[in-house]
């Protein structure tokens, strides 16, 4: 799929103004919290006990919810972790908006990812009814898009999740894991829009047999990886013994501290999950994507933003490409000109010369990643997730 800008050269003032939005409208919002317990009837009463945090007035125990609604995100723990772990987590997003269920079920070592992943959807499902529920804490508090969201273990069984409830609308993975039943082969049935984090110094789930098949296999229209250079395992969350002792063993080559890495990820947490409930609009996603050199990335979720004069003289495809792109619908006045692949430090990879109104680029020698392709003579630009495209006058 396209994605096209308008003079990329302003992405400094675009970012501004994405910035001064979220300040202007933004609500900083004190967290609650309470302690519940959901039993779900269809399997044999099973407990599944619950760790809330919510968009409050003030900080407390059972506070009241602000006077508004906001989505729900079910959190599912790594394992042999529970949700304490996660504090930085909840006060990130909870004062952005979101209410932040952690499901404390599955603590011990024998465990089973399928039922997780139902509890994962469940209290989804009972989020919703107790916002239909008269005197309950959370009456008439809970709308928008609601997302499963997990780490290692968790991030797994959030997968499983899609499959059990229609009320999940979007995925957010922290290292996720496989799992039995199979996390990579469920991704291949959703389509929800999703978020995977990936630590290249990961030794616990590595990234090639966890992250990026699960990243792979869904079918979503939208879904990016975030490959967080020199990232570790374990420091999504705050420090955790039994995580960090793992880690320990696991994991080699860390060049990034603790608090670093969870600064990367709070730099995509809050404009994706803005995105999805507020903007539909990927673009402050983008910008952080191709401006950041803390991490790679891949993504398809690159949409058209360009008038409809410019889309009828130019067809680029595919995208995002691989080994070769096709560029058809070139102006008869732009035959015989130059054109320049530009790497992201403006280094010039490949050239040559439209030699006709249909012509192809052999990008197979070029590493993965994104590049510009500058035609002179259109005085438009636009770029694709592995090819960006900019043609100036």
């Amino acid at each position: 799929m396209l994605i096209s800008f308008k003079l990329i050269r302003n992405t400094i003032f675009i970012s501004f103004c994405v910035f001064a939005h979220q300040i202007l409208f933004a609500q900083n919002y004190s967290i609650g919290h309470t302690s519940l317990s959901f039993v779900d009837a269809a399997r044999n009463n099973r407990d599944i006990p619950v760790e809330i945090y919510y968009p409050a007035d003030q900080n407390g125990e059972d506070v009241p919810v602000a006077v508004d609604c906001f989505p729900v995100i079910s959190f599912g723990h790594g394992f042999v972790m529970m949700s304490g772990a996660y504090q930085n987590i909840w006060e990130a997003l909870v004062p952005e908006g979101y209410i932040m269920v952690f499901v404390d079920s599955e603590t011990g070592f024998n465990v089973s990812h399928g039922d997780y992943g139902m509890d994962l959807a469940f209290v989804v499902d009972e989020m919703l009814s107790l916002n239909n529920t008269s005197g309950a804490l959370f009456e008439d508090s809970v709308c928008g898009k609601n997302v499963v969201m997990g780490h290692s273990m968790g991030g797994g069984a959030g997968v499983l999740a899609l499959a059990n409830s229609n009320n999940i609308n979007g995925y957010i993975g922290l290292a996720p894991a496989e799992t039995t039943p199979s996390a990579i082969s469920g991704a291949a049935t959703s389509m929800v829009p999703s978020l995977i984090f990936s630590g290249t110094s990961d030794g616990v789930t590595p990234p090639a047999d966890h992250h990026i098949p699960i990243y792979n296999g869904f079918n979503s229209d939208c879904k990016t990886i975030v490959n967080i250079t020199g990232g570790a395992h374990c420091y999504y969350a705050n420090l955790d013994l039994l995580c960090d002792i793992g880690e320990g063993a696991a994991s080699t080559g860390i060049t990034l501290t603790r608090v670093e890495q969870q600064a990367i990820m709070i730099d995509y947490l809050i404009p994706w999950l803005e995105y999805l409930n507020v903007t539909d609009d990927f673009s402050a996603v983008e910008n952080e994507l191709i401006a950041d050199e803390r991490i790679t990335f891949e993504s398809n979720c690159f949409v058209v933003n360009t008038d409809e004069s410019f889309k009828s003289e130019l067809n680029i495809y595919p995208n995002p490409a691989r080994d070769v792109v096709f560029i058809n619908n070139v102006s008869d006045e732009l035959v015989g000109e130059m054109y320049n692949v530009i790497d992201l430090l403006g280094n010039v990879v490949l050239t040559g010369r439209i030699s006709h109104t249909h012509f192809s680029l052999d990008l197979g020698k070029l590493t993965g990643g994104v590049y510009y392709l500058r035609i002179d003579g259109v005085g438009v630009e636009r770029w694709l997730p592995s090819l960006v495209v900019v043609s100036s006058l």
